[in-house]
């Protein structure tokens, strides 16, 4: 279903407001004065979002970041995000109702943390062991094939 503009420039915003929270959660401790404005930012945009679209996706694409169906604005800086995104083979993360805030702060305290972890996989289960049930990690998992096996990808859109 095509979005219309106010949700697209809504988007745009929500884009801003998640390299904002990736780049200070990355300079500063989870509980300083500015990374909690920007978590109180997310989650007040995250909950604007998800009634219209839920699950709200942040995905890297061919090294570029979309919200959805919208890049990011190309003037943010986030090349280190994809660089961990890269590294830890993490494809896309996934927002959906019934966050909460508190997911949000231990999300980032295990971020923060992600070489800690094998990859994905490992900061998957992580998180999910803290409590934290609103926010998926996707990942691709690899898997060696032979010429004669058959390969079916599938991909699940959600409608809400």
């Amino acid at each position: 279903m095509p979005l219309d503009s106010a949700t697209k420039s809504q988007l745009a915003q929500f884009g801003r407001t998640i390299a904002l929270l990736f780049n200070r959660s990355m300079m500063y401790q989870p509980n300083h004065p500015f990374v909690e404005q920007s978590i109180d930012l997310f989650y007040q945009g995250a909950m604007d979002l998800l009634e219209r679209i839920d699950p709200l996706v942040f995905i890297l694409n061919r090294e570029e970041f979309f919200v959805d169906e919208e890049p990011l604005d190309p003037r943010l800086n986030v090349s280190r995000l994809v660089m961990l995104f890269k590294k830890n083979g993490i494809q896309s993360m996934s927002f959906e109702s019934g966050l909460e805030k508190r997911e949000i702060r231990v999300f980032l305290e295990v971020f923060n943390t992600i070489s800690k972890y094998d990859g994905a996989e490992g900061f998957k289960k992580a998180i999910f062991a803290r409590g934290v049930t609103c926010i998926k990690i996707n990942h691709v998992r690899y898997k060696k094939v032979t010429e004669d096996d058959e390969i079916i990808w599938v991909r699940i859109f959600y409608n809400a």
